[in-house]
């Protein structure tokens, strides 16, 4: 109880947002809590697990301005699913992976990944949220040659991103 006092003493990122000024927040913020959230999601992943439930509601703030993963209420194993489907979703609806519901929107992505020498699913499965965060991977390397680009690399580190597999 004592490390979620921590977390919450800044609120969550919705909070966070609301109360920046143009409800918006500034790029270097918004660059280090993706790379918080994509770590969070990495581990919560290498304990066989999904979150089911990832929103802006769901992200803490501690008091260091670290973004923390939580409400894993709806959390599932790995180990007990074996597919994954529209009737197995257990989160909300609103913000589960773009991909899920509809694949074919994604696959000129998954294609320029290929095309990188990286082999990636381009089809939903139970881990949704590796996908994701292999688009966002995609992305922040195909955005490298503009004047952010680099900064993105940099601060996501993505030459060690690529490097990690996820097991299933």
């Amino acid at each position: 109880m004592r490390s979620l006092k921590k977390c919450i003493q800044k609120g969550t990122l919705s909070e966070l947002i609301e109360k920046s000024p143009n409800k918006k927040l500034n790029e270097l913020s918004a660059i280090k809590y993706a790379k918080d959230i994509a770590e969070g999601l990495l581990h919560i992943h290498s304990q066989k697990c999904i979150s089911n439930d990832l929103k802006m509601d769901n992200i803490l703030i501690d008091y260091n301005g670290n973004a923390v993963v939580s409400d894993l209420g709806l959390a599932d194993s790995l180990t007990k699913t074996s597919g994954y489907g529209m009737n197995q979703y257990l989160g909300n609806w609103l913000f589960q992976a773009p991909e899920c519901y509809d694949p074919n929107k994604f696959q000129d992505y998954a294609d320029e990944y290929q095309k990188l020498g990286l082999n990636i699913s381009t089809k939903p499965t139970i881990k949704s949220e590796c996908f994701s965060l292999d688009i966002l991977r995609f992305l922040i390397k195909k955005l490298s040659n503009l004047p952010y680009g680099l900064r993105l690399q940099k601060h996501f580190n993505v030459q060690e991103a690529f490097a990690i597999e996820l097991q299933q």
